[in-house]
């Protein structure tokens, strides 16, 4: 049989995935792995970043309110709904309108006369839970719909 032997690195490279003795943590382990094949622009002293926090907490709410303004062909449109969720900046409205990113629209609470300019900010998919569900932001930042929340 005359062929080499296998060198130590080539038998490192091709052994099992499995946590060596010696090893205490999840991170050691990954860090073991990453030192058997390293792959760019791969890290591990590093945190993963955080997505950004939102600017106000949300306040879950069913608040009835009648939603007007006009469609993409300037086809004008007025619908009863409701509000299911607010915060300081806006609210999530539930419509059966074909609603677009960046549209405005007017929000009348039903039990108040006075109303407020919203605009278009997240359209739920269709074929998603979030079908029909659209998030607006007021255009002048208001308490038209009832909850003060802190600065």
């Amino acid at each position: 049989m005359g062929g080499s032997l296998p060198r130590p690195e080539d038998a490192a490279a091709e052994a099992p995935l499995r946590p060596e003795r010696g090893v205490r943590s999840f991170s050691s382990f990954i860090r073991i792995i990453l030192a058997r094949n390293p792959e760019p622009g791969v890290h591990m002293d590093k945190e993963t970043p955080q997505p950004p926090m939102r600017r106000s907490s949300r306040v879950n709410v069913r608040i009835p309110v009648t939603i007007s303004g006009t469609l993409g062909d300037n086809t004008p449109f007025v619908e009863d709904t409701t509000i299911l969720s607010i915060s300081k900046y806006g609210a999530k409205v539930q419509t059966r309108l074909p609603l677009t990113m960046g549209m405005k629209l007017k929000v009348q609470p039903k039990q108040h006369d006075e109303s407020g300019l919203f605009r278009v900010v997240w359209v739920g998919r269709q074929g998603t839970p979030r079908e029909g569900e659209v998030g607006i932001e007021y255009v002048r930042v208001s308490n038209l719909l009832g909850v003060t929340f802190p600065e």
